[in-house]
């Protein structure tokens, strides 16, 4: 209890919550605020085989980047199949 109550004073950021959204379900509607996903800056790297991953540049967070981010990587991965979903090979 201690630990929930001292986060919830002392860790709360509330500059950052800047969006608000509305959950529904049938009539009932609450109403709730939240921060942002904060985008990481990335850069392309094409690999051997010719797919093409964001790496991270200033942190090693992916938040909200789609559809391959990493901050690290090896240049001889690649993918088993025509698609994301069939995985990966080195």
């Amino acid at each position: 209890l201690c630990v929930t109550g001292y986060s919830a004073v002392f860790r709360n950021q509330a500059a950052q919550i800047t969006e608000s959204r509305t959950w529904s379900i049938g009539t009932l509607q609450l109403n709730y605020a939240l921060a942002p996903i904060p985008k990481p800056k990335t850069n392309p790297v094409t690999l051997d085989s010719g797919l093409t991953v964001d790496i991270t540049v200033e942190t090693e967070q992916c938040w909200d980047t789609f559809p391959l981010c990493t901050p690290r990587i090896e240049p001889t991965i690649a993918m088993l199949g025509d698609s994301i979903q069939n995985g990966f090979t080195r």
